[in-house]
C-alpha cells in the first residue's frame, strides 16, 4: 500500500515527519514541571507510544529510520532541535517562576520574556502546535 497508494504513502510520510519533528527530550523538560506520579506516567506512556509508532512507520516504509526518503527535510529538522532547546530550557525556567510573581510582574518584563519564548519556540519549529 505505502508503494502503490498516494494517498496512504502521504499518509505515512506525513506521520514521519511529525514523530521526526517530535524532541523527546524537549518533552522530558516540560513533563518534569508535571507533579509525580502523573508527570512521569505520561511521559513514560508518551515515549512508549512514540517508539511503537516509530517501529511499525519504518516496518510499512521499509527504511532503517525516518524520514529516509527526505534528506533535506530530515537534516533541516535535525538542526532546528539544538537551536531551540535553549529558548525551551529558558520558557521552562520562566513557567516555573510564574506562579510566584506578582501582578506587575506578570504584565512587565516577565510577561514578555513568556511571550518572546513562545514565540521563539514557534518561529523555529515552523508550527503553532
Amino acid at each position: 500500500m505505502y508503494e502503490n497508494w498516494p494517498f496512504f504513502k502521504s499518509m505515512v510520510d506525513n506521520a514521519q515527519l511529525e514523530l521526526t519533528r517530535a524532541h523527546i527530550a524537549t518533552s522530558r523538560l516540560y513533563a518534569k514541571r508535571v507533579p509525580e506520579p502523573s508527570g512521569p506516567r505520561i511521559q513514560r506512556l508518551i515515549e512508549e507510544e512514540f517508539d511503537r509508532t516509530r517501529n511499525a512507520l519504518l516496518q510499512v516504509t521499509g527504511a532503517s529510520d525516518l524520514m529516509d526518503s527526505a534528506k533535506v527535510v530530515k537534516s533541516t529538522v535535525g538542526l532546528r532541535n539544538p537551536v531551540l532547546m535553549p529558548l525551551n530550557v529558558l520558557q521552562v525556567a520562566l513557567m516555573d517562576r510564574w506562579a510566584d510573581l506578582s501582578d506587575d510582574e506578570r504584565s512587565g518584563e516577565w510577561r514578555e520574556a513568556m511571550l518572546q519564548t513562545i514565540a521563539g519556540i514557534a518561529a523555529g519549529m515552523q508550527s503553532t502546535g
